[in-house]
């Protein structure tokens, strides 16, 4: 199937994507593109969704939207604060606040009231990644945590008279006496 790029799309992309637009561009709407141009026709410009469906167990993405939540609700008492390693050592030990912060991202996210069969081996490799996380945290410490999930948005002039809007999330960000940090949280391939 080839969509060609008709004045109508090469408007619509231009109301959306350029300074002034209505959206912005995100990283998976490029991969997206990268990846299939039909696929972006259809759900960037023309608004289609694939169907959902209910999952029963943990897949990739959502692995990762639980492992971003509950990293969100540990840290964010820190919130512009100086993080220090003997903070995160306290949190390490205080695994009850780990769990609970687990359970309620499963709850949040799944709508999963209890973790049972092969989602509980997955909230135990949740809570590893969790540990790992703020023990590696605990090396680099102290750090100023600025913020967290926090939606980014800029103009990006590409070449003379031709700007694009993209968009993002910055999955923590921080300083260390080296400068500011942008924490990716990486949990997939």
């Amino acid at each position: 199937i080839s969509i060609s790029k008709s004045d109508e799309i090469i408007t619509k992309l231009t109301d959306m994507y350029m300074p002034g637009g209505s959206s912005a561009l995100s990283a998976s709407a490029i991969n997206t593109y990268i990846a299939c141009p039909l696929r972006f026709y259809f759900q960037y410009i023309k608004g289609l969704k694939e169907e959902e469906t209910v999952e029963e167990g943990v897949e990739a993405k959502t692995f990762g939207t639980i492992f971003h939540d509950v990293m969100n609700n540990l840290y964010y008492g820190f919130k512009g604060n100086v993080v220090t390693p003997e903070m995160l050592k306290m949190l390490l030990k205080r695994d009850e606040s780990i769990e609970a912060a687990i359970r309620d991202s499963f709850l949040k996210v799944m709508n999963m009231h209890e973790i049972t069969g092969r989602n509980l081996l997955i909230k135990t490799l949740i809570k590893k990644y969790i540990r790992q996380t703020i023990s590696f945290d605990s090396k680099i410490a102290p750090f100023d945590y600025l913020d967290s999930e926090k939606i980014v948005e800029r103009t990006v002039e590409l070449k003379e008279g031709f700007s694009l809007r993209f968009k993002g999330i910055i999955d923590r960000l921080d300083r260390t006496a080296d400068g500011r940090r942008i924490v990716d949280y990486k949990t997939g391939k």
